[in-house]
């Protein structure tokens, strides 16, 4: 219903920027229904045939201002391949089943990329207002492709392995050290931002709002702060080393080595 109208009014070449957006209310709606990653595979593969279709009916007509349609509608149709790929991944992640899913969009994608460099090769008289579009819309395509045609169980060590590299690299970002420069760097712009205000560089409404966000950050590195030097292991205090020369009969302790016990008299040796 939503690509009826688009279609309606880019026969009447009505300017569409307020209409544009992925998704639009009805596709998020369907999206929410699709619960299971293979429905909602395919039904992102649905949303790119649709905006695949529109391309085609703009690419033939050469009416006024079709060129910024089409650099919204091949946007639009990349992020809704992106989606197909993190749809992918997170159903990998979650063990979730997702063949019938990656068929369909194998099966599509070899379809739509032909296309797509069709758009390009015809090298038509606008294309420098929507080239850059275009270009990652068939690289896009291309990489979504390469990845659906990866044995899953692959994919599936890939993207587990991704999983571990992303985790490893927040846990160093958020090591003490990082977190006392960032605090020392919020701390540093609460004085800039003062300074500033004292001169008469910002407003009242300006330096409240910024000093604000400026403050909920500075609790936020300072609650991690105390996070991480909570979690850290105490270290264990060394036990005292035992003496070395200890009467075996009365527990007294010498410095040196000796025969007889100077306490008890009894020798060092039981």
């Amino acid at each position: 219903m939503r690509l009826h109208a688009v279609l309606l009014g880019f026969a009447l070449v009505v300017p569409l920027t307020a209409q544009r957006d992925f998704p639009t209310a009805d596709e998020a709606d369907q999206v929410r229904l699709a619960q299971l990653p293979n429905d909602r595979l395919k039904l992102y593969v649905h949303f790119a045939r649709q905006r695949l279709d529109l391309l085609q009916r703009m690419f033939s007509s050469q009416k006024p201002g079709r060129s910024a349609l089409i650099h919204d509608t091949l946007e639009d149709y990349s992020q809704i391949i992106e989606a197909i790929d993190v749809v992918t991944d997170d159903a990998l992640k979650r063990k979730a089943e997702v063949d019938l899913g990656v068929a369909e969009v194998v099966r599509a994608e070899k379809e739509m990329l032909p296309i797509l460099k069709k758009f390009a090769d015809s090298q038509p008289k606008d294309l420098s207002r929507y080239e850059f579009s275009l270009k990652l819309a068939i690289e896009t395509t291309t990489d979504s492709l390469e990845l659906a045609q990866q044995d899953l169980a692959d994919r599936f060590e890939a993207v587990q392995a991704k999983t571990e590299k992303e985790k490893k690299e927040i846990e160093s970002v958020m090591q003490p050290k990082h977190l006392e420069e960032k605090k020392a760097a919020i701390y540093e712009n609460l004085r800039d931002l003062l300074f500033e205000y004292r001169v008469g560089k910002l407003s009242d409404a300006d330096y409240q709002t910024t000093k604000l966000s400026l403050q909920k950050e500075l609790a936020g590195v300072l609650a991690e702060i105390d996070k991480v030097s909570a979690q850290k292991p105490v270290a264990a205090k060394p036990k005292p080393a035992a003496p070395a020369n200890v009467c075996p009969h009365c527990k007294a302790s010498f410095p040196k080595p000796m025969k007889f016990c100077g306490e008890c008299g009894k020798p060092m040796t039981s």
